[in-house]
């Protein structure tokens, strides 16, 4: 393996021997299928708001017109009936949330130390509890040409088992995203997801935990994820490092890009997330990796200037893709 690095900006570029695993270049996609938690946000001045990573990342993926079909399940509470009426009116698709009995609706208090959020999550909530049979079913007449989960909600067997009985039957491109929420991360079960996924993201603090490396070390944790993405034979990873920018490893090269400005920061909840939607929405439009990334950049900024992960305003949405489309062009 040879490397290149540019002494002006700090890029480093690797090359790598192709993947197997590695999806042709060329392969279109149906919309996407996003699994996982939605749940309450609660904030410590008694306000609420939608959250879960994989709902945020479907409700931003429905804002770009991508039309997902979102996989989770809630409980007949008022939390519930909240969710499925947020849903409904911003347009989704909640054909995919199921109501179970006997479980609440998932919620999380949200706490901050130095602007940065910490969650307590409860556990046995009904996102838990995805009915295997229910949501196959309701696959069974869709094109399943590309995945995202996040880690939360693997944290039970059946949620695994259901993620399983997908990849099996449809060999979708998976997007892994890591969600390393205390005390719920699990190193065998972040293994396991890792070997069936294509495209995985998370932060410089989850990578550094996932790969068990001192953060002084030499070589540091940029060396290190060239060897992770052989490891796992990804097609890509995508490290954010906060206000120190993200980095797209790929096979061929390593991709580098600043942190976009944030006009208003109010909170970082959901960044991540919207991160991650813009990500997939490159791979629907075939965007290349640097386009990609400066992109959820962007768009993470913005949600770092609301409070709460998702926006309910239309017109940010249009704004975003018309000026991402114009610079394509």
């Amino acid at each position: 393996m040879t490397f290149i690095i540019n002494e002006l900006n700090f890029n480093v570029y690797y090359f790598f021997p192709e993947s197997k695993n590695r999806p042709m270049e060329t392969q279109t996609y149906s919309p996407p299928i996003v699994f996982g938690e939605v749940l309450i946000d609660r904030f410590p001045d008694g306000s609420f708001k939608l959250g879960g990573a994989p709902f945020n990342v479907a409700w931003h993926l429905h804002g770009f017109e991508t039309n997902p079909l979102f996989i989770s399940a809630v409980s007949d509470d008022d939390y519930g009936k909240f969710i499925l009426n947020a849903m409904q009116n911003w347009g989704m698709d909640s054909s995919g949330v199921q109501i179970v009995t006997g479980y609440p609706t998932g919620r999380v208090n949200v706490s901050f130390t130095n602007n940065e959020p910490s969650f307590d999550i409860a556990g046995q909530q009904a996102y838990d509890h995805i009915n295997a049979d229910e949501c196959i079913r309701h696959l069974s007449a869709r094109l399943v040409s590309i995945l995202y989960f996040g880690s939360l909600a693997q944290r039970e067997q059946n949620n695994r088992n259901i993620i399983k009985s997908i990849v099996d039957a449809y060999s979708p491109l998976i997007f892994n995203d890591i969600n390393l929420r205390s005390p719920w991360q699990n190193h065998d079960i972040i293994q396991s997801l890792l070997k069936i996924s294509h495209c995985v993201k998370m932060n410089i603090d989850e990578f550094i935990s996932v790969v068990e490396i001192d953060p002084a070390s030499e070589p540091g944790w940029l060396e290190y994820s060239a060897i992770f993405l052989l490891k796992y034979e990804l097609r890509s990873l995508i490290i954010t490092a906060g206000s120190r920018g993200c980095y797209y490893i790929d096979p061929d090269y390593r991709y580098y890009t600043p942190a976009s400005p944030c006009n208003r920061f109010i909170d970082s909840v959901g960044a991540g997330d919207a991160f991650s939607a813009v990500a997939i929405l490159g791979l629907l439009h075939g965007w290349n990796p640097l386009t990609t990334i400066r992109n959820a950049s962007e768009f993470a900024s913005y949600i770092c200037g609301i409070q709460g992960a998702v926006s309910s305003d239309r017109k940010i949405y249009g704004d975003f893709l018309r000026k991402w489309h114009h610079k394509v062009l």
